[in-house]
């Protein structure tokens, strides 16, 4: 379905001005303090590390976030509000680039618009611009990574296939979890047109080989600072370990548990001692693991909900204090929300024709792996913010859908004409 040029031009434009006010005025909502609060800060200190030439301290973050502050600061200066006005535009850009991308699935200027707005009003895109964490880039880099594989599954050419392996590397070190879609995500190449097979899997070694080739210098300098092979980050461990501990969900901050168990998570630090305190700790998750695999399938099914449900099902006293619930159930008032908006999605999913369904198997990839990761592991909500924007085009696809079936049905009711005897 089309409409108009003009109509297409001057909605699409309004939605552009709309989202450009309301992402720089997003810039103003927190003050310096909180702009460089808990994580923001570590990424601000190794962005200022990078800048002074006093080295990269850290294994556990990886280094393309890091960057990006550093190269705001190094032509504006130390002015974590200057990152803040450099990811509202980002913000805009990224609608921009994730409205070429519904239309690519859906072929459908009208869906494509509809979901455009939806995420113009969407607030969590809003609240990760003014704080210097990585979500305000990763939105961004996974958009631009799968419209990279969406044109290397289009045309396998070298050029083209090169380009997908180094985004999904950038990606990599931008959020690690989605190491396994380096992996992946070359395989979506089989997945486009018929034609050429063999040279579409000599295509796949290509794309492979560029992201190998696009990581190898971050491995080698953790190896060379560590001693340990070590392909992106640490943490892994620890989030293993207490995404799996059903006692870490009873306390509402993570420190004061620590601080029970009599561990201690040290950030800026480059020795090959973190890497094997890691590693120990991955020994305890699968510990806990095999210990009860019926109670982590529970934990596994709690953080599910936590990424995608508005952490529905929790019990509202293990629940962080910051979730606010509603009536004396405990639902959480996000699950009004996302629960329906989840549920939308899979249905909009399965409302695409074949063709429609096999252009969107490179966010199906990315969003399998960034949540399955997230699901073995430990995360939060706003960990989900950049595959937000594809579960609101599967949403609104099938709310269009259901409109346009019962439109046809009352369309068909009027037309038919009176029996006679």
């Amino acid at each position: 379905m089309t409409i108009g040029r003009k109509l297409h031009n001057s909605l699409l434009l309004a939605i552009v001005v709309f989202t450009t006010a309301v992402a720089l005025w997003s810039v103003t909502t927190l003050s310096e303090s909180e702009r460089l609060a808990a994580d923001a800060g570590s990424y601000d200190r190794l962005a200022v590390g990078m800048l002074n030439h006093t080295g990269y301290d850290s294994v556990t973050r990886p280094p393309v976030y890091p960057l990006f502050v550093a190269s705001v600061y190094a032509v504006v200066g130390h002015k974590p509000a200057a990152v803040a006005v450099v990811q509202a535009v980002l913000c805009v850009l990224t609608l921009l680039l994730a409205y070429r991308i519904f239309l690519y699935v859906s072929r459908d200027q009208t869906i494509a618009l509809l979901a455009l707005a939806v995420c113009a009003v969407w607030p969590p895109f809003y609240k990760q611009i003014p704080i210097l964490l990585t979500e305000g880039l990763a939105c961004s880099l996974a958009a631009l990574t799968i419209w990279s594989v969406i044109c290397a599954s289009e045309k396998s050419t070298a050029r083209n296939c090169v380009a997908a392996g180094i985004m999904v590397t950038v990606l990599t070190l931008t959020k690690a979890v989605t190491i396994p879609y380096m992996l992946l995500a070359p395989f979506a190449l089989l997945l486009g047109r018929p034609d050429q097979p063999r040279q579409r899997r000599r295509m796949i070694l290509v794309m492979i080989a560029a992201s190998a080739l696009a990581l190898a210098p971050w491995t080698y300098r953790n190896y060379r600072v560590t001693q340990r092979f070590l392909p992106v980050t640490t943490l892994s461990g620890f989030n293993f370990w207490y995404g799996n501990s059903p006692d870490a969900y009873t306390m509402a901050d993570q420190a004061d548990w620590l601080k029970q168990c009599g561990e201690k998570v040290v950030v800026n630090t480059v020795d090959s001692a973190a890497v094997d305190r890691d590693r120990a700790w991955m020994k305890k998750g699968m510990a806990l693991v095999k210990e009860n695999p019926v109670r982590t399938l529970g934990l596994f099914a709690r953080k599910f909900s936590g990424l995608w449900l508005g952490t529905l099902g929790c019990n509202p006293s293990a629940c962080a204090t910051e979730i606010p619930h509603i009536g004396s159930f405990g639902i959480p008032k996000m699950a009004f929300l996302q629960v329906p908006l989840f549920l939308l999605a899979i249905l909009g999913w399965f409302a695409l024709d074949k063709p429609a369904r096999v252009r969107s198997y490179p966010i199906i990839m990315l969003a399998a792996v960034w949540t399955g990761v997230y699901v073995a592991l430990w995360g939060e909500r706003r960990y989900m913010v950049p595959m937000t924007y594809y579960e609101i085009l599967f949403a609104v696809t099938a709310v269009v859908q259901i409109a346009r079936r019962r439109s046809h049905r009352q369309d068909d009711d009027k037309g038919l004409e009176p029996v006679r005897g």
